[in-house]
């Protein structure tokens, strides 16, 4: 009797280490794919030649093709939410999404390939919004996110607040198959390998993939939460309910796309100095870019100054005209006396040169700039009067040249780096492909106002198909470039998918006086010397970095107390500003000389998560 209580417990010490062991074995590969999966969307390869946004993430593999083979079932058309459980795609998605895989074939302890479940927002053309920090914000996607439930049927929250916690992603180990499971076919449904169970007579169901929670019976509103899956992990319900799982917050994997995105700006800012001289001039750190008078003022930490196609910024800019038109249409304005009116002569040919406050360009592409200004000239001579006149010269083109000349500031300077047009030939010559024209499907125009005091006169030429002739534009304000549309982003300094998702809005830059335009007035490229005007860093509270010349800081999801779009930084409802509503510590208070040369790279905690990249000086 001994004897067989003794085979008896040592059977059962053999089923539970057996137990334990799988039970590990699955913890392992389900943080080996958590791994995987952040890798790839950090990563994230090219389609068709054209850079894919860092943050998505691959389609599951799932059955509609026959098989679960391990390639992502790319949708094209008719995207929906049974599109976004299957397998973990450890062999790539089918064309036309990224084709390159996880490249681990992963299994649980009970040896079942991975299951994974993606949002919405985070697949190809699954049409969710801008993928930056914030998009866990409420309202922010046009998509709900992925809602995870607890052991007792409880939505995981965000920490400290009562919101669910957002989801990326969910990856589940189906473990053995259950008894009412089977798994012979080659494509079993889902409910074959995953698991459903009852908790105060709500069923949840790892299995449906119906966009739903699992108490609201599909479809469910839009405004609902997402796509539910619950963590079960009681003893006694393994016969029934075996699926064991992890997932992928928001934030998580936003964290982990910061890094790519540092990375590509910190490179983009260096071949910059070393092309330039200097880093750009920075923009006034704020959550409204879309003024005119963004990137207007010279400062050497704030937000990244980026070029944008169709976006309207404030520039100087100097140009020179030169119309021959056999029937040149104008129109004129007077008051007064007629003789006011400027002649023909004035605005077939001449020369203005526009201030920053006057003048605005706009980049259709990377060949094509469209720009306005006027010009007030207090005391024009009109000798054809014999008295002086206020002369006012409005000025509106659209230019394309594919070679256009890219001036640095000069050395001790304060100006940006510019671009200029080479003269362009009016349609009427017909340029030669890549050739700098005048582009004359737009009204452009040259239009001279003259007063004196007791009136004015004004003439307007419009530029048409039979003018012909030559006009120049230079010192147009180029900042950093980004070229929407161009596959390869050759023409990039930045990555279009930077903007696209408006990265530029959470980066903020500094750097040192000694590396502004034109700052480096003895040459030697070092901050130190002869005046140390170099940035400080801060860990942990201790100095420890005093030779920076460069930094950048990416600002992560906002935290409960910061509203960014007010600029409330501890949720009182006034407002403090933009910065500390998107850093913390440190790094938000600039209030004093020392304290605006000085960042802090702390742990990332419940209070701080900024993430800080030096950009110069390199390692050694």
């Amino acid at each position: 009797l001994l004897l067989g209580a003794a085979l008896l417990l040592n059977r059962f010490n053999h089923v539970v280490a057996d137990g334990n062991s799988r039970e590990a074995a699955t913890a392992r590969s389900l943080a080996e794919a958590k791994r995987a999966l952040i890798a790839w969307a950090v990563t994230v390869p090219s389609v068709g030649g054209r850079p894919t946004t860092p943050g998505l993430l691959p389609f599951p593999d799932r059955n509609r093709d026959g098989n679960y083979d391990g390639k992502g079932d790319c949708v094209t058309f008719g995207l929906n939410d049974s599109h976004l459980l299957g397998r973990l795609p450890w062999a790539g998605d089918v064309s036309p999404c990224p084709r390159i895989g996880l490249h681990v074939d992963i299994r649980d302890g009970s040896g079942e390939r991975l299951w994974y479940a993606v949002s919405r927002n985070l697949i190809t053309n699954g049409g969710g919004g801008s993928i930056n920090p914030d998009m866990g914000e409420t309202g922010k996607m046009i998509h709900p996110w992925i809602v995870v439930r607890d052991p007792d049927g409880n939505v995981v929250t965000e920490p400290g607040g009562t919101r669910p916690l957002p989801v990326a992603a969910v990856i589940i180990a189906p473990g053995a198959a259950l008894g009412h499971q089977d798994r012979s076919a080659a494509a079993a449904s889902p409910d074959n390998y995953l698991d459903r169970i009852t908790i105060g007579g709500t069923t949840f169901d790892n299995a449906d993939a119906d966009g739903c929670p699992d108490a609201v019976t599909s479809p469910c509103a839009s405004s609902s939460p997402g796509e539910e899956f619950i963590r079960h992990g009681q003893a006694g319900a393994w016969t029934s309910f075996n699926d064991r799982l992890t997932y992928i917050t928001v934030n998580e994997l936003m964290g982990a796309v910061e890094k790519r995105v540092l990375g590509e700006i910190a490179v983009a800012m260096n071949n910059y100095r070393d092309g330039n001289g200097g880093y750009p001039w920075l923009a006034g750190f704020r959550s409204d870019t879309t003024a005119p008078s963004f990137k207007s003022t010279l400062t050497r930490s704030g937000q990244l100054p980026v070029h944008l196609p169709d976006e309207i910024f404030s520039t100087s800019f100097g140009g020179f005209w030169d119309f021959i038109d056999p029937t040149p249409t104008t129109t004129t304005r007077h008051s007064g006396d007629a003789k006011l009116v400027p002649s023909l002569a004035d605005v077939e040919s001449g020369s203005i040169h526009v201030s920053r406050r006057d003048g605005r360009c706009m980049w259709r592409d990377w060949t094509r700039v469209d720009c306005v200004g006027s010009r007030v000239v207090p005391a024009y001579l009109r000798a054809d009067l014999g008295r002086t006149v206020t002369r006012t010269v409005e000025y509106s083109f659209s230019y394309s040249d594919k070679s256009p000349t890219v001036t640095p500031p000069a050395s001790g300077d304060v100006r940006r780096r510019s671009l200029s047009i080479r003269a362009a030939r009016l349609p009427r010559v017909s340029p030669s492909p890549g050739s700098p024209a005048l582009l004359p499907e737009a009204p452009w125009s040259i239009r001279i106002s003259d007063d004196d005091g007791t009136g004015f006169g004004q003439r307007t030429m419009m530029i048409d198909s039979d003018t012909g002739g030559a006009i120049n534009v230079s010192g147009i304000r180029y900042d950093l470039s980004i070229v929407y549309d161009d596959r390869d982003d050759a023409r990039d300094e930045l990555p279009e998918w930077l903007a696209e998702n408006n990265w530029q809005h959470f980066i903020y830059a500094a750097f040192s006086a000694d590396a502004a335009p034109g700052g480096n007035s003895d040459g030697d490229g070092d901050c130190s010397t002869p005046v140390n005007t170099c940035l400080r860093l801060k860990v942990a509270g201790k100095t420890v970095r005093f030779d920076v010349e460069a930094l950048l800081i990416s600002s992560g999801g906002r935290w409960m107390n910061q509203d960014r779009d007010v600029g409330d930084c501890d949720g009182d409802g006034i407002r403090d500003g933009f910065l500390c509503a998107y850093l913390e510590g440190d790094n938000s208070d600039k209030s004093t000389a020392m304290l605006a040369d000085t960042y802090a790279r702390d742990q990332l905690s419940a209070v701080f998560n900024d993430q800080v990249r030096i950009v110069a000086p390199l390692p050694p």
